[in-house]
This record gives C-alpha cells, sequence and structure tokens, in this order.
C-alpha cells in the first residue's frame, strides 16, 4: 500500500509540474535514449533499473541511501534494481569491482555492500588493496581469506568484471551513479539536474515502460 500511495503522488506530483498533453521529462535534456536497446535481465512484467557505481565514487555513496529508499518506498513493485560496478581503467576501481563480486559470490553483499562504502567515505580508509578488503571483511564476521581469494583469484570474479567494462562500453556510460531504466534510457545527476530529480526521472520512466507492457 505504502509503494503504491508513493507511486500516486510521484505521479500527481509530475501531472501539476507539466502543461497539459506535455510529458514532464524530456529525452535528450532530462535523459538519454540509447542509440541500440540493450538486453535486459528481468521476467517479463518487470522493468530494469541498472544502476552503474563505484565503491570509490563520492556521488555513488550520496546517492546510494536515495536510491535505497525509492526502491523500498516509493519505485513500482514490479521495479528490479541490477548493480554493475565500474572500473573505467582505474586499478583501484577494478579491485573495488572484483570486491562486489566476490561479495555476491560469497551472498554476503548485504553486509560487505555497505561496510566497503561506509569503510571508504565515513571512516577514510584506503580499499584499494586486497589485503585491506581482507581485513573489512574479517572486521565484519565474514571469511576474509576466502573473500580476498575471490577477490585475487576467481574466474566467476573475473569474468563478471570483464561483462561490467563491456556493459560500461555498450550502454556508453561516461560517470557514475548512472541508472538505465529497461536497457532504453540513460539517467545520470547531470541529465537530471540532481539526485533528488534523477530519481523522479528513473520512476517516471519505470512508469510508463510498465503502462507500455499492459
Amino acid at each position: 500500500m505504502t509503494r503504491i500511495l508513493a507511486a500516486c503522488l510521484s505521479l500527481a506530483l509530475f501531472a501539476l509540474a507539466a502543461p497539459a498533453g506535455a510529458a514532464p521529462f524530456e529525452a535528450g535534456n532530462d535523459y538519454q535514449v540509447l542509440g541500440t536497446a540493450q538486453p535486459t535481465d528481468v521476467k517479463e512484467g518487470q522493468v530494469e533499473l541498472r544502476e552503474f557505481f563505484s565503491y570509490g565514487c563520492p556521488h555513488c555513496f550520496t546517492f546510494r541511501p536515495k536510491l535505497h529508499e525509492y526502491m523500498e518506498n516509493g519505485a513500482p513493485e514490479a521495479a528490479e534494481l541490477i548493480r554493475v560496478p565500474v572500473t573505467f581503467g582505474r586499478q583501484q576501481w577494478a579491485t573495488l569491482a572484483k570486491a562486489y563480486y566476490a561479495a555476491q559470490e560469497m551472498e554476503v553483499l548485504d553486509t560487505m555492500h555497505e561496510a566497503i562504502f561506509k569503510a571508504i567515505h565515513v571512516d577514510n580508509q584506503p580499499m584499494s588493496s586486497v589485503e585491506n578488503l581482507k581485513a573489512l571483511a574479517d572486521a565484519n564476521g565474514v571469511d576474509g581469506e576466502d573473500f580476498a581469494k575471490r577477490v585475487n583469484a576467481s574466474m566467476l570474479v573475473d569474468m563478471k568484471t570483464r561483462r561490467a567494462e563491456q556493459a560500461v562500453r555498450s550502454y556508453g556510460v561516461r560517470s557514475t551513479p548512472t541508472v538505465v531504466v529497461a536497457g532504453k534510457y540513460l539517467v545520470s545527476p547531470r541529465s537530471a539536474g540532481g539526485h533528488d530529480r534523477m530519481l523522479q526521472v528513473i520512476d517516471y520512466l519505470a512508469q510508463r515502460e510498465l503502462e507500455g507492457q499492459q
């Protein structure tokens, strides 16, 4: 019920802000339409929200709680969030991307996702080395030796990291955070005009995509 009320309120605000018959957000200004739509990893009747981020990105750290709140209380129930850690060719970010996939492989993302962000942006701890990530895992009740081993030498982690790098190129992602809706629409803070408005654009596109599936 909370999700329904939130969705209705957001749509009502959009309607009040826009002239009759006009879309509240404009392609090419508030969001970009991908030249080639990308395949999604969600079921029919769902809409994919693909977030490109890095633990090393301060803007991603700031955006993180807002996106979480939106997914919990404002997003359509059919919205599915998929995270993609980016590297942009930086070795430190590549290590952090591998840390994301190592945590995913060990099924400890709920613990490590927040722990890595907090270590870097709150505690000012360098997380660019595997040894530091190992210590962080141990401090959070995760097997640090196993975690470090997967960051260093897991074929699955390496494969997922390479696929993430390919996705960045395929989607044309140039900054973080960026969210691609339904494999078609790229939304960034720069295009939308800040994090809060970015979520409004994402919600508008997600709702429109779901309406088009009916």
